[in-house]
């Protein structure tokens, strides 16, 4: 938001502002205890203090919008409406892989030696060498999977009509994973200690990790649009938000019950 953006360290009861790498920042990210930013076409790094950002990402070349980051050590993976480019080295050398206007927005996976990414026409993507190669997996035309996430070293997608999805290696495919989920539409996906979330067109669902059980979460008032992202905090709080909206909703128990926060009136 214009030039600064919000921070909480107490699980959204109090709000500061810190600066942003410039004016209208929307995208976060974080790997590995640091921050990252999308803006101006570029990712950024906000240093350990919490005051300057560090530029870490390459030229992506004219017309070329980035949609996704991967931070691990020294590898760097970024994806772009057309291709991924990969460091293994903190950035001093890139790979650039093309695939021709395929990619989504969707985060990158990591899942054993594999870094899997949704590429919409492509398929499935699918790295072993920290991003510098990349295998595709032709997936059916009737799945619509716009979110990944993975739960036990297996993949998940999300999906606008088949609800939730497992990827199955040998039949290199998806299949269902939804039974309990009470919504077809899921546009977010987020793993907690015991749960599994789901942002959902009607609610924010969690899949319990232990009993494999959805829980029905019902105590979310209806959206006007759709409930489109969800976090999780260390404490295994969880914070869930309309698209299009100043406000966001905290569980501390799980999903059953829900504190509406405003951090723009929140804020010291």
């Amino acid at each position: 938001i214009e030039n600064f953006m919000y921070r909480t360290t107490d699980d959204g009861l109090t709000w500061s502002t810190i600066p942003a790498p410039g004016n209208y920042c929307y995208d976060l990210f974080a790997f590995e205890d640091q921050l990252y930013a999308l803006w101006n076409n570029k990712y950024w790094r906000l240093n350990l203090i919490g005051l300057n950002w560090e530029l870490i990402s390459p030229d992506f070349g004219k017309g070329n919008y980035p949609n996704g980051i991967y931070i691990s050590g020294q590898n760097r993976i970024f994806s772009t409406e057309n291709s991924i480019v990969a460091s293994i080295d903190d950035g001093l050398n890139w790979k650039t892989s093309s695939f021709g206007r395929h990619n989504n927005d969707d985060p990158f996976i990591p899942i054993g030696k594999r870094i899997y990414k949704l590429g919409n026409f492509s398929g499935l993507l699918y790295t072993e060498d920290s991003g510098l190669n990349w295998q595709i997996v032709n997936i059916e035309t009737t799945y619509s999977i716009i979110d990944l996430a993975s739960v036990g070293g297996k993949l998940l997608g999300s999906s606008y009509n088949k609800g939730v999805l497992s990827f199955d290696e040998n039949k290199s495919n998806f299949i269902s994973a939804d039974k309990g989920l009470y919504s077809a539409v899921v546009y977010n996906l987020a793993l907690g200690i015991d749960f599994l979330w789901a942002a959902c067109g009607n609610g924010v669902f969690g899949f319990n990790l232990k009993t494999f059980n959805w829980l029905d979460n019902q105590n979310l008032p209806i959206p006007k649009w759709q409930y489109s992202r969800i976090a999780i905090s260390s404490s295994a709080y969880v914070a869930g938000s309309e698209q299009y909206d100043s406000k966001l909703y905290l569980s501390k128990n799980q999903g059953l019950s829900w504190d509406t926060l405003f951090p723009f009136k929140n804020t010291m």
